[in-house]
């Protein structure tokens, strides 16, 4: 989805199945649906005007030597300099965050928790943004839902021309 404002960009929702998805991914990419769609897409050209946002359904914790690599899909959104916005706002490692965002199976405050949902945007844009962690309380045990929102608040008005590119960019939508 195009998004045009001070800055246009495009952005990329995602809700991945990964194993459990009932299309299979094309022959030849990645079992990901992340990584495919970045296979897929010209993430490269989209350097600086691109934010991949939502629910990953993957953490490094649940790598298996047969399932896609975590740490793969860090690098291949690095390589186009995207990195996770949480991760590089609250310095935490990947595999170790403190504010879950998803409660598994039970869904009660002390039951699986991990933190699966991401931001992926640029890495300029880092330091005109804002986190928030949505809690177990409101989002859990009073809306039911098993996951909590990853809130990014951007000003992408103090964002400097230069730290961005400022052109529109058109997006295949098939």
């Amino acid at each position: 989805m195009l998004v045009t404002g001070p800055i246009d960009f495009t952005l990329v929702g995602v809700w991945s199945m990964n194993h459990r998805a009932s299309q299979p991914v094309p022959q030849g990419l990645s079992r990901s649906q992340p990584i495919a769609a970045a296979e897929l897409y010209d993430f490269q050209g989209e350097r600086g005007r691109l934010a991949v946002v939502g629910d990953f359904n993957s953490a490094p914790q649940w790598d298996k030597p047969k399932r896609p690599k975590f740490a793969n899909l860090i690098k291949r959104y690095s390589d186009v300099g995207l990195s996770s916005a949480y991760h590089r706002l609250t310095d935490e490692p990947f595999g170790t965050e403190t504010r879950p965002t998803h409660w598994w199976r039970d869904r009660k405050i002390d039951g699986p928790r991990y933190h699966i949902d991401y931001a992926f945007n640029p890495d300029t844009w880092a330091e005109f943004a804002a986190l928030e962690v949505g809690g177990f309380e409101q989002w859990v045990a009073v809306a039911g839902s098993d996951h909590a929102p990853l809130i990014l608040d951007i000003d992408l008005t103090r964002i400097p021309p230069s730290r961005a590119a400022a052109s529109s960019c058109e997006v295949d939508q098939k």
